[in-house]
């Protein structure tokens, strides 16, 4: 299992900055929007405060466009590939279906078939 080293931790906040600054959000504004003092929020983005898993917890529910994955490790998932395939799936699905009902209408025309042949007279 690898330490987490500072650099990691100063990695995560850089990101959390970063996302701050893209988002247009000041560290005042996104107190304002949660359970945490503007005091609080500097302290654990910007100095040496520990940065608690409660405040990773507001910061991705404050942003849940942003993953967990991006926010802790930098790296982020090919979510339009993931969408892509989740649409492929749903359209064969639906497919299947659409080929379960028409077995299953199919089924029901060899029944009355098969009661039609039933009562016929033996020869």
């Amino acid at each position: 299992m690898k330490t987490i080293g500072m650099s990691e931790v100063l990695e995560v906040k850089a990101r959390i900055k970063a996302l701050l600054k893209e988002r247009r959000v000041t560290e005042n504004q996104l107190s304002n929007d949660g359970p945490f003092s503007q005091k609080v929020l500097n302290n654990q983005i910007s100095h040496q405060a520990t940065l608690t898993v409660e405040m990773l917890l507001f910061i991705l529910d404050r942003f849940p466009d942003v993953s967990a994955d991006w926010l802790m490790r930098g790296t982020e998932i090919d979510h339009t590939a993931m969408v892509a395939d989740t649409e492929a799936v749903r359209g064969l699905v639906t497919q299947l279906a659409e080929k379960d009902r028409q077995l299953s209408e199919k089924d029901k025309q060899i029944a009355q078939l098969l009661q039609i042949i039933a009562q016929r007279p033996v020869q």
